[in-house]
């Protein structure tokens, strides 16, 4: 039974995809006061979150992903960075943590981290269509084609009309 800490801390992760496209809104029709609230809320959540994940206990791997993903949405790489590290080396099961590292290493220019992190993905949620996407983009980045074309084809089987199946495909011709 999940802790009345793990449902705020659950509510927190919710409201920051909320917050997310509220300033993504706010940047596109150049809301500069606006873009500093949502900032600045997304700010308290991951502090919130970080020291919920300083107490330990159940609630530990929630935390972590929360402060995680709130610092990974405001562009703050090495610090989203140490929070999922901690996250999958507690549970090196979690799928979702392997996840957000790939597009942290990527965004960090990492290509052996990420490809290490979107393999970790890909074995822990094997279904999702995403986690092979961004598999097939990391092998391309390291130049690993032919595990490449593979992973785009499992994507592809799951998501015949996934727009980032056409985006890769297109790399392939492009390297033809």
């Amino acid at each position: 039974m999940a802790s009345s800490l793990d449902f705020e801390l659950r509510n927190m992760g919710n409201e920051l995809w909320e917050l997310e496209g509220h300033r993504d809104q706010a940047i596109a029709a150049e809301r500069t006061e606006l873009v500093g609230r949502c900032e600045q809320r997304m700010l308290a959540i991951a502090k919130t979150a970080y020291d919920a994940a300083q107490t330990g206990g159940p609630h530990y791997e929630v935390a972590c992903f929360v402060a995680g993903l709130a610092l990974r949405m405001l562009g703050r790489w090495e610090e989203a960075e140490g929070g999922f590290r901690r996250l999958t080396e507690s549970n090196p099961n979690s799928g979702e943590a392997w996840l957000e590292l790939t597009w942290i290493y990527t965004e960090l220019d990492r290509p052996i981290d990420a490809l290490r992190a979107a393999r970790n993905a890909a074995a822990q949620l094997p279904d999702e269509a995403d986690t092979w996407l961004n598999l097939t983009q990391c092998l391309l980045a390291v130049d690993e084609f032919e595990p490449a074309r593979d992973a785009l084809a499992a994507a592809e089987e799951m998501e015949p009309d996934n727009p980032r199946v056409a985006q890769l495909r297109a790399a392939f011709e492009f390297e033809a």
